[in-house]
């Protein structure tokens, strides 16, 4: 029944999915790979040039980048903390440290000998990245005067982006299309299967309760409920070319588009109060059901649709406050049920 109710997932948010329209931050940025933020200062990782760059997100639109250092082999994954830029240097194989707070930035290395080190998180005092030929994560103690490096988790199919929420570390493994998680307090070191089925997922970030996915070759962003009992995704910004990083500022998703050589934005939508007015604790019931189903708590009439765990369109019509709707010739299966102002329910038929 669990994989049942992971396909109708899958299905229902593919087919329900937002045509996010974006905005264009900066172009003529360099095959652009990851982006971090920190006050309005957007820092860009650019690939092939070996440049790290920044912009203002305050500036007025489309503005322009300027460069902070240049000479980094292949720089990728960013994170910031304090006065200083973590970058991690893919054919470098090492971990440089930039203070940010000067005129003239320093960089330093700050641990070398990597095997392909991409995505990088700090939690604490302790900085965690991935390295990409040893398909492992690992982690040094900033605090320490000589960083040793500590295993994390191993056995992972080309791990490019990783984030954190709360004690649990999520992982955009490439090679497995998937995003898997470890929780780094528990002492396991084999990452277990949060979301599968992405299209080369190589970054990811969270913003409150959601983990958003950017996905190479699906030239989009992905949403995932980190909350959700059986967590699937949807589309969130399509359309995107070649995505490889992400950074979250409020509302705004700022997105590195690799093959468009540009930063864009995409705003999140801000719902009214009375968005959902009508369908307020809205429920099936009885669920399961052989014969009919109804809607508790409407508020009013809406025109609804029924579709099956293959996505095909079952049922339509219209419904009121505990009006039944007859299934009987219904197929058992899980049904997806959505309501015109966009609610969404699931339901059995047995």
């Amino acid at each position: 029944m669990k994989q049942i109710y992971i396909l109708i997932s899958m299905i229902a948010l593919s087919v329900f999915s937002l045509n996010a329209q974006t905005t264009d931050v900066a172009t003529g940025t360099n095959n652009p790979y990851r982006l971090a933020l920190s006050g309005n200062d957007l820092y860009i990782s650019e690939f092939n040039t070996g440049v790290i760059s920044k912009l203002d997100i305050t500036a007025p639109l489309p503005t322009t980048k300027s460069n902070v250092v240049t000479g980094l082999d292949r720089p990728m994954g960013l994170v910031v903390a304090g006065d200083f830029l973590y970058v991690t240097e893919y054919y470098g194989n090492k971990i440089t440290k930039i203070d940010i707070s000067t005129a003239t930035p320093v960089v330093t290395t700050l641990v070398s000998g990597l095997n392909n080190p991409s995505g990088i998180a700090i939690k604490g005092n302790d900085l965690y990245f991935a390295e990409v030929a040893s398909n492992t994560i690992s982690k040094i103690d900033l605090t320490a005067a000589t960083p040793t490096i500590q295993s994390v988790a191993t056995g992972l199919n080309s791990p490019y982006g990783i984030t954190f929420k709360n004690d649990d570390l999520y992982i955009a493994e490439l090679g497995a299309n998937k995003v898997s998680k470890i929780d780094v307090t528990s002492g396991a070191t084999t990452a277990t299967d949060f979301v599968t089925g992405f299209s080369t997922p190589i970054d990811v970030t969270t913003n409150g309760n959601d983990l958003y996915v950017a996905e190479y070759s699906g030239n989009k962003v992905s949403k995932v409920d980190l909350m959700s009992a059986i967590p699937a995704k949807e589309d969130l910004v399509t359309g995107v070319s070649s995505p490889t990083g992400l950074a979250v500022n409020g509302s705004d998703v700022y997105i590195a588009e690799f093959d468009a050589n540009k930063i864009s934005k995409f705003t999140l939508p801000t719902l009214s109060a009375n968005t959902f007015s009508l369908t307020d604790n809205i429920t099936l019931y009885p669920n399961p059901s052989s014969d009919f189903i109804k809607v508790s708590n409407l508020k009013g009439s809406l025109a609804y649709t029924v579709f099956n765990s293959l996505g095909q369109q079952v049922l339509s019509g219209t419904v009121d406050a505990n009006q039944s709707i007859d299934i009987q010739n219904l197929s058992s299966d899980l049904y997806l049920f959505k309501l015109e102002d966009g609610n969404t329910l699931k339901f059995i038929k047995k």
